[in-house]
């Protein structure tokens, strides 16, 4: 991995945020079973649904993340966790100390042993986007250009996660519309590079009462099968698919009591850490 992809850059939305959390600790984000009854491993993840309105919406924008391989400079994605200093707004708190606290291998200045000998580590960029969606600060028309990107390292492969905000806030010809503009910027800014598109969640199943949200799971799937198909054709794009492994579960785990009161459409921490393995055989498969 970091012989053939020594820099990634990777868009995404808190669903993007939750799948790089393995990466971050080595897989042991929610991975005992003592965990599963966790807020953030169940399905909330948005700091907006765990912390304060006022510190959510103090981010930078854009706000980059920079995650390095291995367990070591963890990046903003956990210290802007830590440096909250007011208790959660969630009725139902995450039970157990933060694992940040816990765990020295979740702390941004730890180093793992003999980390400083070693070359095979590879630099993740990380940038919130909500799809084609330009709104609450995150603009890819402004973002994804020549000019900003050129700052960090050229990557070799690019992650882009999508249509989670599009099918919820977007009609169907606008999506199309900008699905086409996004993928030539995107060739434009990346010629040399392989892509990766992650598919749209698996959704079902939630609380649904934001009116403002147009759920539903055959939306869902035709964004994700139009965006798919762009992307392969005009990218040469690897499909990272994480809705097939979630649609085949059975109808009673799809419906446990407490996947009911999340409206987002996170997946819950065991099927991520399946979602990464896929990422991680594609990957490895190609090399």
């Amino acid at each position: 991995m970091s012989y053939a992809f020594p820099s990634v850059h990777w868009y995404g939305d808190s669903n993007s945020r939750r799948t790089l959390r393995p990466f971050m600790v080595g897989g042991k984000w929610c991975h005992e079973n003592t965990t599963n009854t966790r807020l953030d491993c169940l399905c909330n993840d948005a700091p907006k649904d765990l912390f304060p309105a006022d510190w959510y919406h103090a981010m930078p924008n854009p706000h980059w993340y920079r995650v390095r391989g291995q367990g070591v400079d963890l990046s903003m994605l956990n210290t802007d966790l830590r440096l909250v200093q007011e208790p959660p707004t969630d009725p139902r708190p995450i039970p157990e100390k933060d694992p940040v606290d816990d765990d020295p291998g979740c702390n941004p200045d730890y180093m793992p042993p003999g980390y400083s000998n070693r070359r095979d580590y590879f630099d993740l960029y990380y940038l919130f986007t909500r799809g084609t969606n330009d709104m609450h600060g995150s603009y890819w028309d402004r973002d994804i250009t020549t000019a900003r990107v050129s700052q960090y390292p050229r990557p070799q492969l690019v992650v882009f996660q999508m249509v989670t905000w599009d099918a919820a806030y977007s009609s169907f010809a606008d999506f199309v519309a900008e699905t086409a503009r996004l993928v030539i910027r995107l060739k434009s800014v990346y010629p040399k590079a392989q892509f990766i598109y992650r598919s749209g969640p698996y959704w079902c199943c939630r609380n649904a009462e934001d009116q403002d949200k147009k759920y539903s799971r055959l939306r869902f799937q035709a964004f994700d099968q139009h965006a798919r198909l762009l992307f392969q054709k005009h990218l040469n794009a690897w499909v990272w698919d994480v809705m097939t492994p979630a649609s085949s579960r059975s109808p009673e785990s799809r419906r446990l009591p407490e996947n009911m009161p999340c409206k987002s459409a996170h997946s819950r921490a065991e099927h991520i850490h399946v979602d990464n393995q896929i990422l991680m055989n594609m990957i490895v498969n190609s090399l």
